[in-house]
């Protein structure tokens, strides 16, 4: 029952962690937390950086998207604990995480590290 506010919290680092990825406005990224307390985050390419946005959780509102997203990353909770808080690599974390769409562009959510250990 924690574990939404503490992932919802690690997530509001992607922004940052987008900033320097090239997309056209209005590009999303689709980052998927599986399980019933996790839930779905878009990472959404603005004129001027990128804008988080969540959606699938009960406290939040039902977002539409304009388009189909351009990769989506889809991390189960025990390793999106870990990954984002230093305590699994990037690296280690990869086979054990689902990319479809531009690989390149949802291997970059793998890099946020949102607590330092």
């Amino acid at each position: 029952q924690l574990f939404y506010p503490f992932i919802h919290t690690l997530l509001m680092g992607l922004p940052h962690i987008y900033r320097d990825v090239p997309a056209a406005t209005g590009s999303v990224v689709e980052i998927e937390i599986r399980g019933e307390s996790g839930g779905t985050w878009f990472v959404i390419k603005q004129e001027r950086g990128w804008l988080l946005r969540e959606s699938s959780h009960a406290a939040s509102p039902v977002l539409k998207l304009s388009g189909e997203p351009i990769s989506k990353v889809s991390v189960p909770p025990p390793v999106a604990s870990k990954l984002f808080t230093k305590g699994l690599t990037p690296l280690a974390a990869e086979p054990l995480v689902s990319i479809t769409g531009d690989r390149t562009v949802g291997l970059v959510a793998l890099n946020m590290v949102a607590v330092m250990a």
